[in-house]
């Protein structure tokens, strides 16, 4: 009898021993050291500032002097004001942009056209500085010449505008016949890629054309978005 109950002792014991195994193990794991607690966890926001005096630098388009009239304007509720932009900057997706002649705004042996920027948001925001122009041409959008060389003959403004109000910038661009055939190299261009000031997603416009590929024959100028009225 006395061993019987020894056995049935030692046999109760056993679970006893593993179960207190168990909670050992199982508050090892939990506090596993280097585990982080992903609830602390934050992220770092990046600051974005205001929008620069140049226009997209993926354009090609560098400060330079260019043609002596001036360019730029606002209608349909857009207002202007100096100094660099504040707010919310008018981003690519906020935009529809077009081209418009200009009637009688270029400089002799050139011709004027107008990028006319109409907010489609639903929001306010503002446009301030140049737009990146380069002419494309085939399928691909491939490049022709240099983009286009932000004058100084006008100073850029801040334009604030409202849903459905628009903007423009005069583009410069030089009459291809004036140069030799050798030198110009003119081919047939589909129209302009487009970079918003301080954007660097474009948009395409169409302005089929003939222009010079060879780089930098009869690059054209680009004006900043202005004020004023639109004539």
């Amino acid at each position: 009898m006395k061993r019987i109950a020894s056995l049935s002792a030692a046999l109760l014991a056993v679970p006893a021993m593993a179960l207190l195994t168990a909670c050992t193990a199982s508050g090892s794991v939990a506090a596993a050291p280097g585990a982080g607690s992903t609830g602390t966890a934050q992220a770092n926001p990046t600051a974005t500032s205001g929008a620069p005096a140049g226009g997209g630098s993926n354009s090609g388009g560098g400060a330079g002097t260019g043609g002596s009239t001036t360019g730029g304007g606002s209608t349909g509720g857009g207002s202007t004001g100096g100094g660099s932009a504040a707010g919310t900057r008018c981003h690519t997706a906020d935009l529809a942009i077009a081209d418009k002649g200009d009637a009688g705004g270029a400089a002799a042996g050139h011709h004027g056209e107008d990028l006319v920027f109409r907010n489609k948001s639903g929001h306010a925001c503002t446009l301030y500085g140049y737009p990146g122009v380069s002419f494309v041409a085939g399928d691909n959008g491939t490049q022709i010449n240099v983009g286009f060389t932000r004058t100084t003959a006008s100073s850029p403004v801040t334009v604030t505008l409202r849903p459905g109000a628009s903007s423009y910038a005069l583009i410069n661009i030089p009459d291809y016949q004036n140069y030799p055939t050798g030198a110009c190299k003119p081919v047939a261009v589909r129209g302009y890629r487009v970079f918003p000031p301080n954007e660097t997603t474009s948009v395409f416009v169409s302005a089929p054309q003939r222009a010079c590929s060879a780089q930098g024959a009869g690059a054209g100028d680009v004006f900043p978005i202005g004020s004023g009225a639109h004539s």
